[in-house]
């Protein structure tokens, strides 16, 4: 003595149900299971990004009140870089936490130089008077640089040789 479907709804209404349903389904199960999975996956890496962002974010707080307690005379984005190698070295927060960001920071860092570069002609005056300590500085910095990457890519090279060799490739 249960009610079933038939009894509360006339068959012809369920038939124009069933009928209506299937006209307003527009892609099949199959491609609208695709679609949820693309969708998470994208859900999955903007989360993946905002945790890498956020981790960042916290070494260089941390960092920025440990120096304004220290009162140390030392710049507290360096200390955050430092520290966060440190953390990614020891293994204490994985890689994976914070490549998505990075990846993405690196991708448009020319964005970040942007305001610094729109600031140049104001500070005309400040760089008249030391045109050649600029120039220097930069001239120095770009050998040490250049010397630096092409003696540890040398040593890069030498290590994998080496390292074929004892393989026997």
């Amino acid at each position: 003595s249960t009610l079933g479907l038939s009894d509360i709804i006339p068959k012809q209404s369920q038939n124009r149900a069933r009928l209506s349903s299937k006209k307003k389904r527009l892609i099949s199960p199959k491609e609208a299971a695709k679609c949820r999975s693309f969708m998470y996956s994208i859900f999955v890496k903007v989360l993946r990004v905002l945790l890498g962002i956020a981790v960042v974010l916290a070494v260089f707080f941390a960092c920025d009140y440990i120096v304004g307690v220290c009162s140390v005379k030392f710049p507290s984005s360096l200390i955050a870089m430092l520290a966060l190698f440190a953390l990614l070295s020891l293994k204490i927060i994985p890689l994976w936490v914070v490549e998505p960001a990075g990846e993405l920071l690196m991708k448009y860092m020319i964005f970040l130089f942007v305001p610094l570069l729109a600031l140049l002609p104001q500070s005309y005056d400040v760089l008249k008077g030391n045109v050649a300590a600029i120039l220097g500085g930069l001239v120095i910095s770009a050998v040490l640089t250049l010397s630096a990457t092409s003696v540890a890519v040398e040593k890069l090279h030498e290590f994998r040789a080496k390292r074929k060799a004892e393989n026997g490739r």
